[in-house]
């Protein structure tokens, strides 16, 4: 798997030298980034949140922003209590972060969307279609309460839109501006901007087989973005809409639901 993406990270390297077309390469992309921006008051970031809502994207960008430059060059999970910027799905070893100043940013995704996009990433046919509807609505209703948690304990919880952030960078760079109190400059923005396009994304990661394989700095996987329109089946939307019923409550105070 890690030799597929140094391959494919050499060839997107070859066709810019080359001319043929302007790739910018996202696993390299921060060793270009002007300078490295200041993170106080925080001791880390932690992007934690349910797949398919835009953790990616933000925890790249977080990254290019904040990491250390020797640490630049490391895998996306390696889970190492010296870096400044995390990436997780998973509660555990949170607790290890508790007594530290973290800014904690949690990517928020409409449920129905983003479980829409977790079956299509599947790498195997779903054959309980139910039980699987069920699994990943509840997963969201964890996170959230996760999130609503951590402020209760007076953490600081930075919420992401994907709606939002979906095209638009400058949305992100907005709320990092105002949360940290920095100024991102525009040659950072310009670049972050171009590189994490999906059509710039998608060179490097179209010729990963399927969502089980990812590149391993950036951490995109094959098939994460998706260029094309994707119609699910009415099953799924059926008892997608049944177990998202109990969870509307806890996303309507951020915009979802209101209808």
């Amino acid at each position: 798997m890690k030799i597929k993406a140094v391959l494919l990270s050499f060839f997107s390297l070859f066709v810019t030298i080359s001319g043929f077309a302007e790739f910018l390469d996202i696993e390299t992309l921060p060793s270009l980034r002007s300078e490295r921006y200041p993170l106080a008051p925080y001791d880390k970031v932690i992007v934690i949140s349910a797949p398919r809502t835009g953790s990616s994207l933000t925890y790249n960008v977080f990254r290019f922003l904040f990491e250390k430059d020797v640490l630049l060059s490391r895998s996306h999970n390696e889970w190492r209590e010296d870096r400044l910027v995390l990436k997780t799905h998973r509660f555990q070893g949170l607790e290890a972060f508790l007594g530290e100043n973290v800014l904690y940013v949690v990517t928020l995704r409409h449920p129905i969307a983003a479980s829409i996009s977790n079956y299509r990433i599947a790498p195997h046919p779903i054959l309980n279609i139910k039980k699987f509807a069920e699994r990943v609505v509840l997963r969201h209703r964890d996170y959230i309460t996760y999130a609503e948690e951590l402020k209760q304990r007076e953490k600081t919880v930075l919420f992401v839109k994907y709606e939002e952030l979906e095209g638009n960078l400058d949305y992100l760079f907005t709320l990092i501006e105002q949360q940290l109190a920095v100024s991102i400059k525009d040659q950072d923005k310009e670049l972050m901007t171009r590189a994490y396009a999906k059509k710039n994304v998608s060179s490097f990661i179209q010729n990963l087989p399927d969502f089980q394989e990812y590149l391993p700095i950036s951490g995109f996987h094959g098939k994460h973005i998706a260029l094309e329109p994707y119609t699910p089946p009415k099953e799924l939307l059926y008892w997608l809409d049944h177990y998202v019923d109990e969870i509307k409550p806890l996303f309507q105070p951020y915009g979802y639901f209101l209808d």
